[in-house]
């Protein structure tokens, strides 16, 4: 009995020493889990942000194109309608633009502050997308303004173009007035024809 007995405790004790060995595994192989699990997370979200990221420059490369227009109009009328669809273009590209920026932004902050491993390629890339955003607002900017002088310029030919032919009409009328200021006219006659004449 005393045999079955210590062969009893020293099967226990083996037991117990495996049960330890093995406790130590399962939590070392819990740690490299847990280990393995935010590195794909982290994986998962920079993949996220790049995609967004890409995508993000890649419209605002679409929105440079139409921002980027040399076309200035060919008469007053022209460049008026040129004026008010880029007015529209930039008022909805500022906005849906801004909103995209910001998200990117935050994404970008959330993941540098939960320590990231890529944090500095991560920041580039805000750095990139930030940077792509003022040049297109910048560029819009411009084309505002080259469609702001060229309207004043279309203005002023137009304008131009309506005093001409005001002097050419009063130029054709010139004959009459002398026809009339040569003849038996009255005053009154004189005086309404001069006033027409203005």
């Amino acid at each position: 009995m005393a045999a079955a007995a210590a062969a009893t405790a020293a099967t226990s004790e083996k037991i117990s020493k495996r049960q330890s060995q093995m406790d130590r595994l399962y939590v070392s192989l819990k740690d490299l889990v847990d280990e393995r699990k935010s590195r794909l997370e982290q994986q998962y979200w920079l993949y996220q942000l790049n995609r967004e990221v890409d995508e993000l420059e890649q419209w605002i490369a679409q929105q440079e194109v139409v921002a980027s227009s040399t076309e200035l109009g060919q008469d007053y009328e022209h460049v008026t309608v040129l004026q008010e669809k880029f007015t529209e273009f930039a008022s909805e590209t500022v906005g849906v633009g801004q909103e995209r920026v910001t998200a990117v932004n935050q994404m970008v902050d959330e993941l540098i502050d939960y320590g990231h491993g890529e944090a500095a390629a991560i920041a580039e890339w805000k750095d990139g997308v930030n940077e792509a955003w003022a040049d297109l607002l910048e560029l819009m900017e411009t084309r505002a303004q080259m469609l702001a002088a060229s309207h004043q310029l279309h203005k002023f030919f137009s304008d131009c173009r309506e005093v001409l032919a005001q002097i050419e009409d009063k130029h054709r009328r010139l004959p009459e007035v002398r026809a009339l200021k040569g003849g038996v006219a009255n005053t009154s006659t004189l005086h309404r024809l001069m006033h027409s004449f203005e």
